[in-house]
């Protein structure tokens, strides 16, 4: 993959968050919000062969294109935010980073989500493609979700004052 577009750093710097904030390792919360719930949900929305119609799929894209136009410019206020004196404490400055990492994280997924999405339609016609793709369809929608809620949780934090994560 060309270093022009490669994310892998933008994963993993997000990754690097999903961690107690006392004891800097991942704890089972973590591992039961990011990784299990999504696996376990999607898993079980392809066993009982719930699939993306042509309507959902549009809503899907329409959505989630909105939020990737919102969220660069989101990470631009985060930015020009991160350069008052409010934010400049070390504490502040690590939470910072971290809310970028994560909400560039849900750009990602974003952009995944509407690939599968375009895909969809595409590769019914073909039983095993289509319950792989539902799977990741469903496994990133639903990072998505918990992402943008941690998200929120920590911009709301860093706002009030309250920066414990």
């Amino acid at each position: 993959m060309s270093y022009k577009i490669d994310v892998s750093n933008i994963i993993l710097d997000h990754l690097r968050t999903l961690v107690n904030s006392d004891t800097n390792k991942p704890d089972f919360r973590d591992w039961l919000f990011f990784l299990f719930i999504p696996l376990i949900l999607s898993g079980y929305l392809v066993y009982i062969g719930y699939c993306i119609n042509d309507n959902l799929s549009n809503s899907l894209i329409a959505g989630l294109s909105i939020y990737v136009g919102l969220s660069i410019n989101f990470l631009m206020l985060i930015f020009e935010l991160s350069t008052k004196e409010f934010f400049k404490t070390n504490q502040r400055k690590t939470i910072i980073k971290q809310i970028i990492a994560n909400i560039s994280a849900t750009t990602i997924y974003s952009l995944l989500l509407i690939i599968f999405a375009i895909i969809a339609p595409i590769v019914i016609s073909n039983i095993i493609s289509s319950k792989i793709l539902h799977f990741f369809l469903y496994f990133f929608l639903f990072e998505f979700i918990f992402t943008l809620l941690m998200v929120l949780k920590r911009i709301y934090q860093v706002l009030q004052g309250t920066v414990e994560i």
